[in-house]
């Protein structure tokens, strides 16, 4: 199929020739670039530096503490990782004396905090780049520190809510087991028994039934209904027990913990940022190489408009 060439048609010949006739102009135009690149690349980018710090998520090693346990298994890798961008944490960051932060935002501390996870590890690390090796590496360090101070005050707030659960739970259960005793002595009142005792053990923490001879040598002389009626009162008051016991072992538990510790054992810091003397590798050949590509596009861009317009004008 044969087509038309019209006049305004450049041929792959003619498109040659012109880029031929320009080399001189291309040739300037690119060189202006790769100096300018030169220049920009060894004399106008600032040195920038890089730190790093990197931490690990431990699971607790206390196995018959529950409360312990359920922080545990809520604390992992991703929680630490939000936390280290938490607004709340970068504030706390920013109003440290010490760190000369007041030209630092929030939002210009979360975008220059680089907070990545090591593939199927909890190792998490935290880098920074800055114009100030020591800065970056005190800020990084310094981010850290504030993110283990939150955690601890999160799990502070949780654990005064679980205390405060555990406390009401023990409550109810003592006033059952009052209640169930209550009944043991009213019943023991008819049937002639010895009132059942509830002793507090003081090295143990805990309620005790005393079951003594005079009680046993009486249930001999039971007849079949009291029997029934005794074993249900007992079991009962001796079931309230366990429940009141267990509730006041976690209540004591959880009062014992300290959420700092937890978390100073949980997130464990590997290495801590220092401030390293040598710059980031700034791509400087990179640029140059980009300055030739944009040199060489430019000038060819010049000449055919140049061509363009000679030719337009006859």
């Amino acid at each position: 199929m044969n087509q038309k060439v019209t006049d305004e048609e450049i041929s792959l010949r003619e498109i040659v020739e012109i880029i031929w006739d320009g080399k001189k102009i291309i040739s300037l135009i690119t060189v202006i670039a790769i100096l300018i690149s030169f220049v920009y690349s060894f004399f106008m980018i600032e040195t920038t530096y890089k730190t790093k710090a990197s931490l690990t998520i431990n699971p607790s090693e206390v196995e018959n503490n529950q409360t312990i346990k359920y922080f545990s298994s809520i604390i992992d890798a991703n929680l630490v990782m939000q936390q280290m961008k938490n607004p709340k944490v970068l504030e706390q960051v920013i109003k440290e004396p010490d760190l000369n932060t007041d030209k630092w935002s929030i939002t210009s501390l979360q975008n220059s905090l680089n907070v990545t996870k090591e593939d199927n590890s909890d190792i998490i690390s935290v880098d920074m780049e800055g114009l100030d090796p020591n800065k970056i590496a005190n800020i990084t360090n310094a981010t850290i520190k504030a993110t283990r101070t939150q955690l601890a005050a999160d799990m502070n707030r949780k654990l005064e809510e679980i205390i405060a659960q555990y406390k009401a739970s023990m409550e109810e259960e003592q006033e059952k087991l009052n209640a169930a005793i209550a009944e043991y002595n009213a019943f023991k009142e008819r049937a002639n028994l010895p009132t059942l005792v509830l002793f507090e053990d003081v090295a143990g923490g805990n309620y005790q039934l005393e079951a003594n001879r005079e009680l046993l040598e009486e249930l001999r002389e039971f007849n079949k209904e009291d029997q029934v009626k005794f074993k249900k009162v007992t079991t009962e008051v001796n079931r309230l027990t366990n429940l009141y016991n267990s509730s006041r072992a976690k209540y004591e538990e959880a009062k014992q913990i300290d959420t700092e510790q937890v978390i100073s054992n949980q997130v464990v810091v590997l290495s801590e940022a220092l401030a390293l003397d040598k710059p980031v590798d700034q791509n400087k050949l990179l640029n140059i190489a980009i300055g030739l590509v944009l040199g060489l596009m430019l000038g060819i861009g010049v000449v055919f408009i140049r061509n363009y317009w000679i030719e337009t004008s006859k």
